[in-house]
C-alpha cells in the first residue's frame, strides 16, 4: 500500500532516460536559496547531459518564494512550485518528484548543510548498477548528543525492524532512478524511511558518504517534536510494509489471543467456582478479567475486519495527494 494503485504520474520519456531532475524542499531558507542554486548549477553543468531544479516551497514566510520566483524568471531549468501553506517536507518531495521529468532524481534540503559539489560521485554511483544511493553524514555537524546520537540510535533501530543496513536514513540528500520513487506514496513524516521502502520492492538501495556542513542561517527544524512524529510513523510503516495488504493477519491473531485468554479465563473462574471454594476471592476476578479479555479479543477482530475493508477500498480508488499547490514556475518549460 505504500505504491499508488492506479497513479497517473506519467512515465519517464525515453529522451529523458539520462536526465537529471533536483528537488529542493525550501522552508523558510532565503539566505539559502541563492548560494544552492548556483552551487546546484555548478555541480549540474559539470555532467553530461539534460538537467533541471525543482525548487518545492513549503509555505515559508521569510522571502523564500520570492527569491526562488527570480530565479525561476532568469533560468527556465529552474520550477518553482507553492503550496497554499505548509504542509510538510515529505509533501514538499513527493510534489517535486511528481513533477520531475528526470529518469534521474536527485533529493536535497534547502539549508546548504549538503553540499551540492557531492551531487556527481552520488550519480555516478547510481550508474553503478543501484536504484537509490543515500547521502551518509559520517562526520555531522553540530552537537554529538542532539544530531549523532539520536540518528545513530535511529539508523540501529531501522536497520534492525527492516532489514536494510543503512547508517543515516534522515539524509534528504539521495540519487535515485526515477522509477523507484515515481509511485511511492508516502505521508506523515515519510520521506527519511525512503530507502526502507524502495529496498522492500526488491530494488538495489547502497548509501555513500558525503560531507555535511553546520547551519549557517536559520533555524533547524528539528525537535522532540518531530521526534516523536518520525517514530509514530515507523509504527505506521511497520504495518504498511508487512500487513498493508492482508490487515487481518495482524489484528487477527491478537484478535484470537484475546478470546482464547478469554475462554481460559472463564473457564478457570467456573473450575475455581465448583471444584475450589464457591465464595473463592479470584473468582470474580477471573469472571471479570474473561469478560474484559473475550470482548476486547472481539473488537479487535472486527477492526481487523475493518481494515481489510479499507485495503480493499484503497485499492480500487485513484490518485490523491497530501499537499495542494498554489502556484508553478516554470512547468514542464
Amino acid at each position: 500500500m505504500l505504491h499508488r494503485s492506479g497513479s497517473n504520474v506519467p512515465p519517464v520519456k525515453a529522451k529523458d532516460m539520462n536526465k537529471i531532475s533536483v528537488v529542493i524542499p525550501v522552508l523558510n531558507e532565503k539566505e539559502t536559496v541563492n548560494p544552492l542554486y548556483g552551487g546546484l548549477t555548478a555541480s549540474l553543468r559539470s555532467l553530461t547531459g539534460d538537467y533541471e531544479m525543482i525548487f518545492v516551497d513549503d509555505g515559508s514566510s521569510d522571502g523564500s518564494y520570492e527569491r526562488l520566483e527570480n530565479i525561476a524568471r532568469e533560468d527556465s531549468k529552474v520550477t518553482v512550485v507553492k503550496f497554499y501553506r505548509r504542509f510538510g517536507q515529505t509533501a514538499a518531495i513527493m510534489a517535486g518528484v511528481e513533477l520531475a521529468r528526470g529518469g534521474i532524481i536527485v533529493t536535497i534540503d534547502g539549508d546548504m548543510q549538503n553540499d551540492p559539489a557531492d551531487l556527481p560521485k552520488l550519480v555516478k554511483k547510481l550508474g553503478e548498477g543501484y536504484d537509490l544511493v543515500c547521502g551518509w553524514r559520517k562526520e555531522r555537524a553540530g552537537s554529538y548528543l542532539m544530531r549523532f546520537v539520536p540518528a545513530y540510535l535511529a539508523a540501529r533501530l531501522i536497520s534492525r525492524l527492516f532489514k536494510v543496513r543503512l547508517h543515516d536514513y534522515g539524509c534528504t540528500f539521495k540519487a535515485f532512478r526515477a522509477e523507484s520513487i515515481k509511485n511511492c506514496l508516502l505521508l506523515g513524516e515519510m520521506h527519511r524511511f525512503i530507502p526502507v521502502i524502495v529496498a522492500n520492492s526488491g530494488k538495489k538501495v547502497t548509501e555513500l558518504v558525503i560531507a555535511d556542513h553546520p547551519r549557517r542561517y536559520g533555524k533547524s527544524k528539528y525537535g522532540i517534536k518531530r521526534t516523536i512524529k518520525v517514530l509514530c510513523d515507523l509504527v505506521v510503516l511497520k504495518f504498511m510494509l508487512s500487513y498493508s495488504d492482508r490487515p487481518m493477519h495482524f489484528f487477527g491473531k491478537f484478535g484470537i489471543a484475546g478470546v482464547i485468554c478469554g475462554f481460559a479465563a472463564g473457564f478457570a473462574a467456573i473450575y475455581r467456582m465448583f471444584q475450589v471454594n464457591p465464595d473463592d476471592i479470584y473468582v470474580p476476578a477471573l469472571g471479570l478479567l474473561s469478560v474484559f479479555l473475550f470482548v476486547t479479543g472481539v473488537l479487535i477482530l472486527l477492526i481487523g475486519i475493518l481494515a481489510e475493508i479499507g485495503a480493499r477500498i484503497y485499492y480500487t480508488q485513484g490518485d490523491r495527494r497530501s499537499y495542494l499547490i498554489e502556484k508553478i514556475i516554470n512547468e514542464n518549460s
